[in-house]
């Protein structure tokens, strides 16, 4: 059953991709992409909602949140004309931190700066779909999915004495769908922007975290 859906499915994509090619020779406009090329990108997301969430629900007087990221590497290859398959790396850091009085081993008040930090890291594999490749614009829409890493850390910086523990979350699921707009003002050399879900984490098969909504870019064409 499984081999006949995906001899179908297979059938489907190569029928449509040979339709769009022959469409696009009769209109005789080259089109921006094709089965063959490879793309590398890199970009950046924002907001990030995990970020954006704790300054709305925080006092700032009470904590400083900071961050980096989500940060992406996306590699693509065009196995058809309308069809690529990619792997995309991401990286994100984020640091809470807040002062709080804290006694020290002879007995004396003071302040102390209480943090955690949180790295991320994931790797996904991703199918895209073009399904607009002229006028140097490239519409395409992708899903993905993949395994991560998590490691957070609390700390706490004083005069006397200071500490640090690392905790080490079990190796997340890490999903995206995202459409996205490639446009290239010079032949291999393009801008990138991405709107959906760039990056989620599903812990522990209950907890779902996304990450930034959209994404911005450059991208290279070969």
């Amino acid at each position: 059953m499984m081999r006949t859906i995906l001899l179908l499915a297979a059938l489907i994509l190569l029928t449509f991709n040979t339709q769009a090619q022959n469409y696009e020779d009769v209109m005789g406009s080259e089109p921006t992409i094709h089965g063959g090329n490879f793309t590398l990108s890199l970009g950046y997301g924002t907001p990030s909602i995990l970020r954006t969430f704790l300054r709305r629900e925080t006092n700032e007087d009470d904590l400083s949140i900071k961050g980096f990221g989500p940060a992406s590497v996306k590699a693509e290859f065009m196995i058809f004309n309308n069809l690529g398959i990619g792997v995309n790396a991401y990286y994100n850091t984020s640091n809470v931190s807040w002062q709080a009085d804290g006694q020290d081993s002879l007995g004396n008040w003071s302040k102390y700066l209480y943090g955690v930090e949180v790295n991320e890291l994931a790797l996904n594999l991703r199918i895209n779909y073009h399904f607009y490749r002229k006028n140097n614009w490239d519409l395409y829409a992708g899903v993905g999915g993949g395994y991560g890493f998590i490691n957070a850390e609390t700390y706490n910086e004083a005069p006397i004495p200071s500490f640090y523990a690392n905790y080490r979350f079990p190796d997340p699921i890490s999903a995206e769908c995202t459409f996205g707009a490639r446009y290239f003002p010079i032949k291999n050399l393009g801008l990138t922007a991405e709107a959906g879900i760039g990056r989620s984490w599903i812990l522990y098969e209950r907890y779902f975290i996304p990450e930034a909504l959209i994404q911005f870019g450059i991208v290279f064409k070969i």
